[in-house]
């Protein structure tokens, strides 16, 4: 993936720089460290969770539904959420 972006990382006006000072590019919709050749997933929004009202198959699918993983990274953790939900349908709790 580093021939596809341009050799000039200083000049180019589609790399930004992030939080932490660390040149990043988008792939995909998925922030790219350009030197260190590594995508960084932002997870933080996904771990909280209203505890002050009781959880139900809406608020599940609702946080199914803002993972964002078009390349299938965090698969193994949507499927195991995926099946949560389905489990809830089948025995109608929730």
């Amino acid at each position: 993936m580093k021939t596809w972006e341009y050799k000039g990382l200083e000049t180019h006006p589609r790399h930004s720089k992030n939080n932490s000072g660390v040149q990043s590019s988008k792939v995909l919709g998925i922030p790219w460290n350009v030197i260190h050749d590594y995508f960084t997933i932002d997870v933080k929004g996904l771990l909280e969770l209203d505890t002050s009202k009781p959880v139900t198959k809406r608020i599940v699918l609702q946080s199914a539904g803002k993972i964002y993983d078009p390349v299938g990274f965090l698969s193994p953790y949507t499927i195991k959420l995926k099946c949560l939900l389905q489990e809830l349908w089948l025995r109608k709790l929730a």
